[in-house]
């Protein structure tokens, strides 16, 4: 499952490719992710992140990604499907495919009038790691309960 810091980093690769790019058509692969192809004709104007979810930010729409066991993106120009496509999304000059071999990665639409951060599934994911202050951590973990083991408890 990729963690935080790959998910950073998958926002970080997509974000000079996708930027101010409009989506010319979406072709869906695998029907669970039908809803997509509501953001056909939409510009991406930014990709953010809260905590492993990727949010583009749609002219009209929130996508909200999150890649789960396997999900991936990949760029490319020419395009022949591969047995674990499910979605892609077709622009001028290339095709963003979104690959899962599991099929556990979920999309979110959420209408732009909506915070994103107000609603399932943002609404209940925690702080970013360097966005919380040292006393904000510490208030946390003071009242966090934990059950004490003794040491020949874990063996």
């Amino acid at each position: 499952m990729p963690e935080l810091p790959e998910v950073e980093t998958v926002k970080n690769r997509l974000i000079p490719y996708l930027r101010n790019k409009t989506i010319k058509e979406v072709i869906v692969y695998y029907n669970k992710h039908e809803e997509l192809i509501k953001i056909k004709n939409q510009k991406i104007n930014d990709i953010k992140r809260k905590g492993k979810f990727l949010i583009f930010c749609l002219d009209d729409f929130y996508m909200i990604s999150h890649l789960r066991m396997e999900g991936k993106y990949y760029i490319t120009e020419s395009y022949d499907i591969k047995k674990h496509d499910l979605v892609k999304f077709v622009f001028d000059d290339f095709n963003l495919i979104y690959n899962d071999v599991r099929k556990f990665g979920v999309f979110y639409l959420i209408d732009k009038n909506t915070n994103p951060y107000s609603v399932e599934p943002l609404i209940n994911v925690g702080d970013e790691p360097f966005d919380i202050t040292k006393e904000e951590l510490y208030q946390k973990l003071k009242t966090k309960k934990v059950k004490r083991r003794k040491m020949y408890d874990l063996f």
